[in-house]
């Protein structure tokens, strides 16, 4: 199957959104169906081999494939793929061949799946994070971010938005707010506002304002910032279009970051 060809199956066997018929999808159910059985029958290497969207954002995560276990991998079907994830060696087979699956494969083999098989698998596989007495990402673990957004950034709401949620246990994955206003002196305000909640409250989590880097680059040299944050924007002209940066020029900032 060649990249055109991979694209449109790809649209096609989406499970139906709206969305979706602005980039070729259908609502055909039969058609959407003959989609997943195509892309079932697609050896994994000829994915990993594909460039899906030639760009920065592809190159980085290409580079951080791992290329031996991605060549183990290339006589694989989706649908083989599939199967796997759905049997009883999951857990084992993923943790040793996690780091050789493609963005692309992962996201092909989730098209080919049921909502149901995706909970399954879903159930299965866990990621805790490493540390003493963590417990997010572990089985039996549901982590949350609390989002004390507030439209005028008024520290008061924002104070009264953290206390309730932290009275529905929300918050040990991190707290972050998205700024109404995305200046550097409103940055500086609100990381200093989460700093002091978080510390007089000895809350075990972590703060992060979701300002784009370059400004959270500014705010650093003038206060604490304990989590950076840029969204790579899935490709990059999208990236350039928010900061004016492609990937390695995002890296170089995120550099000193958490």
């Amino acid at each position: 199957m060649n990249r055109r060809d991979l694209l449109r199956a790809s649209v096609l066997a989406n499970e139906f959104k709206e969305g979706d018929l602005l980039v070729g999808g259908t609502r055909d159910e039969r058609v959407r169906q003959e989609a997943r059985a195509a892309l079932g029958a697609v050896r994994l290497g000829v994915i990993t081999k594909t460039n899906f969207v030639d760009d920065g954002v592809s190159e980085a995560l290409n580079r951080a494939l791992d290329s031996r276990l991605a060549a183990e991998l290339t006589h694989l079907t989706v649908g083989e793929l599939k199967n796997i994830l759905l049997g009883a060696g999951r857990v084992k087979w993923v943790r040793r061949y996690r780091a050789g699956l493609s963005s692309e494969v992962i996201a092909t083999v989730v098209r080919v799946m049921t909502n149901q098989e995706l909970s399954v698998v879903a159930q299965s596989l866990f990621n805790p994070l490493p540390g003493r007495g963590v417990a997010i990402g572990a089985p039996n673990h549901f982590g949350s971010r609390l989002q004390p957004n507030s439209i005028g950034d008024d520290e008061e709401e924002i104070l009264f938005s953290i206390l309730e949620g932290l009275t529905y246990g929300c918050c040990d994955v991190i707290l972050g707010i998205n700024p109404a206003s995305d200046d550097v002196e409103t940055i500086i305000r609100l990381e200093e506002l989460l700093r002091r909640i978080v510390e007089r409250l000895a809350l075990p989590t972590r703060y992060c304002v979701l300002s784009d880097i370059l400004k959270q680059t500014s705010a650093r040299a003038r206060t604490k910032v304990d989590v950076g944050f840029q969204s790579l924007a899935g490709t990059s002209k999208a990236l350039q279009g928010m900061v004016g940066l492609d990937v390695d020029g995002l890296l170089d900032q995120a550099r000193g970051f958490d």
